[in-house]
């Protein structure tokens, strides 16, 4: 390690002792044994790994002689205003920074911190968005910027800085952050003051050694089983090393989907509770760091972390399975009035594809061309039309190729297009009792299914890994409507759209829609938008990937400058949402194609043929989801209910700035 201190001595003679410490610099010394004033000689120097003996004196470099000497490291690997070249140009520390002030985070790993998009407006944040309290009787949480993922175990530190309640815990991403987070509904799972916990709004109390007063809580979380242990001053409710013992368990329905939390209420900065995810152990300076570091060398917690649970970090992400810019993207052309090819980087070809195309500038149809179905073949999602032939598209090693149309080539015309990759050429799926043909790319979560109705509540294989979280199914053959499932509607129920405003509607008994969805299959009620005796039906199948897609729902707040937040775990690039509760709204796609830079303004819809509109706040893209920045009825209505679709420009591991 490179020495903050060293003192050392001959130990065959009466030499004094000398000390040298990095603060000074390293050519500065006192003696331990003298009341001589300080001396300057190039004795020695500090290096990343110890000291280097520069200088010929007896004092420290007599042949033959043994010399003696002591050295410590600076805890945080070297003072934060010290230059670490070894040419002393270093800076002085004004403002009362002071090593608590100090972080852990480096350009290659950043630690969560408490979001300040995902919290209500009257929580305070303070200490670099650890340090948080809301002055009132009221308490409300706050989450973790990193999610907790599918699989891996995390530990986080919790300080409660005097008698006042702290709820400390886990919580679903889906949460008001303007209620409780014990209320019932809310899906959180904390623990309080009392030596309590809430498990989704039920209080049991299980340790007194939890009471209010000056603890450190621990949390541990796995997030594949669901388990959960609570630590008061590095005592834990069970063992989470060996998986027993656990206070609770969240349901499978939501621990996919969580957040650490914690909420403090009737407080000010001095009674705050401040949270650790493993880069500060000395809470903002009220505590003496201790170093502790998970089995990876990360962090640095007042406790050692169980084994195998890890600092809640971008470095102890999983790799990605998926990179994003691979299996979709938004592409950007303008319009010659000819054929012309346009270059995705997806090799439509040979992995087989969807391409949504629209114009930008003027007014015209929504247009949807699969490889199933050819590249000539067209769908307007605005339309109830079946499908159009004799269009002049194709698919292309590159991308795919636009006709000269006014709907995908008019010359001059500017267009968009959002480009997915499949799974190459149709094979044939006999899962179900009605045979498909799909071209499904599983590590994406994306497939394209068709198949022939018999009006019958039969099902067919949809070619996925795992069920399907939304569905978007339509006629090929006759001008019916959309239709559209989600996993976040209510149960059997569906959407009209997207060629229509309207909001859910019953699926009735049984499902007059979708229904029966799983791992291998789906099925159709006997609706005509879904299972018209003897037409041919295309579907276009998502399920979340992580790091990679997202499909989600929230509710709004009715903010027109902090609306809802909503996690997806990546910077999106693409966004489509749709309210559900009240009909009138549009389906809005938003892209960073189109707008670049924060506030994402530019929308187009997709049950309209309008053209961009540009004159409306919509969202902030940060790298973690997005963030509300309009009180539309179609986007953020107060209490209103809204479904998503969203794609990554980046994953968070990766992302630049979070």
């Amino acid at each position: 390690f490179s020495p903050a201190f060293v003192m050392y001595k001959n130990a065959d003679s009466t030499t004094s002792w000398r000390m040298h410490d990095s603060v000074r610099g390293d050519d500065f010394f006192v003696y331990a044994d003298q009341s001589a004033a300080e001396g300057s000689a190039d004795q020695i120097q500090f290096t990343s790994t110890g000291f280097k003996i520069v200088s010929t004196s007896s004092t420290i470099n007599t042949s033959g002689q043994t010399y003696i000497y002591a050295a410590f490291a600076d805890t945080r690997e070297y003072a934060y205003w010290l230059d670490q070249s070894g040419n002393n140009n270093d800076w002085t520390s004004e403002g009362g920074l002071t090593e608590s002030d100090v972080m852990v985070d480096s350009p290659t790993n950043n630690f969560a911190t408490i979001n300040p998009l995902a919290k209500d407006s009257s929580v305070i944040l303070q200490e670099g968005n650890l340090l948080f309290y809301r002055a009132a009787n009221m308490t409300r949480p706050a989450l973790s910027t990193i999610g907790l993922g599918s699989t891996q175990k995390w530990y986080c530190e919790f300080h409660e800085r005097s008698g006042t309640n702290i709820y400390a815990g886990v919580q679903w991403e889906g949460t008001n952050v303007n209620t409780y987070p014990h209320a019932v509904g809310t899906y959180a799972y904390v623990a309080n003051a009392d030596g309590g916990y809430y498990q989704n709004g039920s209080y049991t109390s299980f340790n007194s050694s939890m009471t209010s007063g000056d603890k450190i809580r621990s949390i541990a979380y796995d997030a594949a089983t669901g388990k959960m242990w609570i630590g008061a001053n590095g005592t834990f409710s069970g063992n989470p090393a060996a998986g027993s013992g656990e206070l609770l368990t969240v349901p499978s329905a939501y621990r996919h989907q969580m957040y650490f939390v914690g909420a403090k209420d009737n407080a000010s900065a001095t009674t705050a509770g401040i949270a650790n995810f493993g880069s500060d152990s000395s809470f903002a300076g009220n505590k003496t760091p201790q170093g502790n570091q998970d089995a990876n060398g990360i962090g640095d917690f007042y406790y050692a972390p169980p084994t195998g649970f890890l600092a809640l970090c971008t470095a102890n992400l999983p790799e990605v399975d998926v990179i994003p810019s691979e299996h979709f993207n938004t592409v950007l052309y303008t319009g010659t009035g000819v054929s012309q090819d346009i270059v995705t980087g997806i090799n439509n070809a040979d992995d087989g594809g969807l391409v949504w195309m629209k114009s930008r500038n003027v007014t015209n149809h929504n247009v949807l061309m699969d490889t199933i179905r050819t590249g000539a073949s067209y769908l307007y999602s605005n339309l109830t039309n079946a499908e159009s032939l004799g269009e002049n598209g194709s698919f292309t090693t590159t991308g795919f190729g636009s006709g000269p149309s006014s709907a995908t080539g008019l010359n001059g015309t500017t267009y968009v297009a959002w480009n997915w990759k499949a799974g190459g050429s149709a094979v044939s799926n006999t899962n179900g009792t009605i045979t498909s043909s799909v071209s499904a790319n599983t590590a994406a979560g994306f497939s394209i299914v068709a198949d022939e109705a018999d009006g019958n509540a039969n099902s067919r294989g949809h070619g996925l890994s795992s069920a399907p979280e939304m569905i978007i199914r339509k006629s090929r053959d006759s001008a019916r409507n959309w239709a559209v499932w989600h996993k976040d509607l209510t149960a059997n129920y569906a959407l009209e759209g997207l060629n229509t405003t309207g909001a859910q509607v019953s699926g009735g008994n049984p499902s007059k829609y979708f229904r029966d969805i799983n791992s291998t299959t789906f099925s159709v009620g006997d609706d005509v938008s879904v299972n018209a005796n003897g037409d041919s039906y295309i579907s276009y199948c998502f399920h979340s990937v992580e790091s990679y897609s997202k499909v989600g729902s929230y509710t709004g707040n009715g903010s027109a400058t902090d609306g809802t937040f909503v996690h997806c775990g990546f910077k999106p690039a693409w966004v489509m949402v749709k309210r559900t509760d009240a009909s009138g709204d549009d389906w809005h796609m938003m892209d960073i194609a189109r707008s670049p830079f924060n506030l994402i303004t530019n929308r187009l819809k997709a049950n309209s043929s309008d053209a961009e509109a540009t004159n409306d706040t919509m969202i902030d893209s940060v790298s973690n989801g997005f963030k509300l920045r309009n009180a539309s009825g179609a986007r953020n209505a107060s209490g209103g209910t809204y479904i998503f679709l969203a794609f990554a420009e980046n994953p968070f591991k990766h992302t630049n700035a979070h």
